[in-house]
């Protein structure tokens, strides 16, 4: 491998790095963001409510699948 093309693929390696850096740096922030929209969102009004409705249909929604996985058996 010629001087040249290891001092690109250097170049190239650093770039990668740096890009991913700023990429977990992002995610960190947007992992900050996320926890704070929940716990804005856990102290609304009806909240407990809405969590139980929600809970019921993705249940009722899981039985569904099933039966239609049963039925393709």
């Amino acid at each position: 491998m010629s001087t040249a093309t290891r001092k690109q693929l250097e170049s190239s390696v650093r770039e990668i790095g740096s890009v991913l850096q700023q990429v977990i740096g992002e995610l960190g922030n947007l992992k900050d963001l996320a926890i704070g929209t929940m716990t804005v969102v856990k102290e609304l009004p009806g909240y407990e409510e809405a969590l139980k409705t929600m809970k019921t249909k993705q249940e009722e929604k899981e039985k569904e699948q099933e039966k239609e996985t049963k039925l393709d058996l």
